[in-house]
């Protein structure tokens, strides 16, 4: 699949099919993986004009939304199907629909969780009402859960939009959703949006009952033990077979669960110590008790032992988080290095305070009030920083994404903020601002990671900082390639990718300088995805009669003996690969050797046709 901006998917297999349209797993030159929705053409011509004018409407819409809990549409495309170009587009890839999560995890014994997921897709629907637009197709297989456990919105085949977005003027007929179980059929000849809003209602209690609301003895209440008759009562208003009897939107909504899961104690010391309680209780149930009894006990100051029974409940606290020490050492090895070094900083602190209060519960050493107190506020101030909320921190990162003129404090509040690597991503890929980039050079984001990371997470670039110099090489190029020069030892071919794709976005007046260096890490670096890369910096060399250059990397290229490339080891393929599907290239070429009255696209040819003939034994040379 070759999309518009010219970059390449291949699709490796399929993963579900539907009337809109049908998904495939796919990857890109990187191998990292995707899923492509692909038109999918019908034999009744009217039928067919109406489901392509949608899935054109379905893929805008998902390329103008931005909204973490909305699957976006990263890429898009046509492809050719007889005498047609019919639309694709591009999706990060989902580990597993919502039904699948809730079965293999138990989620509906894990209330915390449940309230996490309605929140995010609550979330999510919100945003897509604030901008006028119905879901209309609501059901577990259209809420998609990534390896990161978020929660996103998908398949807007359905919905209704605003004629501000829709680039076809065409509605999907009330009748085309009748099979969605989750919409009553007096919703189904609406856009009203609280449609959506029962529809959602009546999806929680599925998957919480395995039964939709109205029969007898269904309530949840009355099947999960998890859940009390005040969330029934939300859901019974939610799913109101009489819409003007429902919420009125879906920030209603919110404000009731907002009540409902807002059970915490009141009797905590001050907004620090709730604050932490909440924090905890979103991770675990069991953290967020102990936190409460110690604090507890820690207020009774008639308790004789409350220092070691205090003592005891948050070494449990501190104990439980460092446990996941390892994998946030790991995650560390994808931010940026001064990210990277506060990260690890804190961890150390955190082993510091579990050791204090190990020591206390045990009674090996003694303390009093105001040490005591201190570790205790060092101990809440390590977990709001360690635990800081996701939307939390994309807010406060959004906030320094619209920063015009970016100080160095800015820089300082970035790098705290960056205690996780899809939230490093997240910034570096919308950042676009060249302000940052000298702030960003003197506190060393761009000092290439000394060890690469086994397994970067899912959709995280190993080095996610390189997604800031290919926004920003085509307006500094000569600064970008300054710290480009200055990675001396690539350790990690994806990062050498990128490189690539800023040389490819600069003029090659500065482009052509960096040749050298590319020389050298070809050496180490030389397979099909990195000749892709190699493929479009020679084409703009060409393009921008940069002849010599052109050459000067054709000919290494045809003459590197080690490594091998995987398919292309043979010099005639690497040289068919490099000028596939540009004849026109290859006559500029030819036309250039005639110009000139020098044969030098000839010879290199004809060398490699020499080359290849030497590498196979069976045929006569001579």
């Amino acid at each position: 699949l070759l999309c518009n901006n010219g970059k390449e998917y291949i699709i490796i297999d399929e993963i579900d099919k539907g009337g809109g349209g049908n998904v495939c797993l796919c990857v890109d030159s990187e191998e990292i993986q995707f899923a492509a929705k692909i038109f999918s053409r019908t034999e009744d011509k009217e039928k067919f004009e109406e489901a392509l004018k949608r899935f054109i409407n379905e893929r805008d819409i998902q390329s103008e939304l931005d909204h973490p809990n909305i699957i976006p549409a990263i890429d898009h495309g046509d492809y050719d199907y007889d005498d047609l170009k019919l639309p694709f587009y591009i999706m990060p890839k989902a580990r597993e629909n919502l039904k699948d999560y809730f079965t293999s995890n138990i989620i509906n014994e894990k209330p915390l969780e449940v309230k996490r997921i309605l929140y995010e897709i609550i979330d999510g629907l919100i945003y897509l009402h604030d901008k006028l637009i119905i879901h209309r197709d609501i059901k577990p297989k259209n809420i998609l859960v990534f390896d990161d456990n978020s929660i996103k919105v998908a398949d807007f085949g359905m919905s209704h939009l605003p004629d501000d977005y829709k680039k076809e003027p065409i509605q999907t007929p009330s009748d085309e959703f009748h099979s969605n179980p989750y919409y009553l059929n007096e919703d189904r000849s609406s856009d009203d949006p609280r449609i959506d809003i029962c529809a959602l209602g009546r999806l929680i209690h599925k998957l919480l009952t395995e039964n939709f609301p109205g029969g007898t003895n269904q309530s949840i209440s009355g099947e999960n033990e998890n859940f009390d008759a005040s969330f029934d009562e939300i859901i019974a208003k939610m799913t109101k077979s009489n819409i003007d009897e429902r919420y009125k939107s879906l920030k209603d909504v919110r404000n009731d669960f907002d009540k409902y899961f807002s059970k915490t104690p009141t009797n905590l010391r001050n907004v620090l110590d709730d604050r932490i309680y909440r924090i905890l209780l979103y991770l675990d149930t069991e953290l967020a008790d102990q936190f409460e009894s110690g604090i507890l006990t820690l207020k009774n100051e008639t308790h004789q032992g409350r220092f070691s029974q205090t003592a005891n409940s948050l070494n449990f606290v501190c104990k439980s988080i460092i446990l996941q020490k390892e994998k946030w050492i790991s995650d560390a090895e994808n931010l940026p290095k001064k990210s990277k070094e506060l990260k690890e900083s804190l961890i150390t602190e955190l082993e510091n305070v579990c050791r204090f209060f190990a020591s206390i519960a045990n009674f090996e050493e003694k303390t009093n009030e105001l040490e005591f107190e201190e570790k205790v506020q060092i101990l809440e101030e390590l977990i709001e920083r360690l635990l800081k909320s996701n939307l939390d921190v994309i807010s406060s990162l959004d906030i320094l994404l619209s920063k015009k003129e970016p100080t160095v404090e800015d820089v300082d509040t970035l790098i705290d903020l960056l205690g996780n690597p899809s939230h490093s991503q997240y910034f570096f890929t919308r950042l676009k601002s060249p302000k940052w980039l000298d702030l960003l050079v003197k506190k060393d984001f761009f000092v290439e990671p000394s060890v690469k990371s086994a397994e970067p997470p899912l959709m995280v670039h190993f080095w996610p900082q390189v997604n800031y110099l290919i926004n920003i090489s085509t307006i500094r190029p000569e600064k970008v390639l300054s710290i480009i020069e200055n990675l001396a030892n690539i350790v990690d071919v994806t990062i050498y990718r990128s490189i690539l794709l800023c040389l490819y976005n600069m003029p090659v007046e500065t482009a052509k300088k960096a040749i050298s260096f590319i020389k050298k890490w070809t050496i180490k670096y030389h397979s099909i995805p990195e000749l892709v890369y190699l493929k479009k910096l020679i084409n703009n060399f060409i393009y921008k009669n940069e002849i010599d250059t052109t050459y000067d990397l054709l000919d290494y290229l045809f003459n590197i003996k080690e490594p091998a490339i995987k398919d292309y080891s043979i010099v005639s393929n690497r040289l068919s690969f490099l000028l596939s599907d540009h004849e026109d290239i290859t006559k500029k070429l030819v036309n250039i050797d005639q110009s000139t009255n020098q044969a030098r696209f000839l010879k290199t040819l004809c060398n490699s046709l020499i080359n290849t003939l030497n590498s196979e034994s069976h045929i006569d040379t001579e």
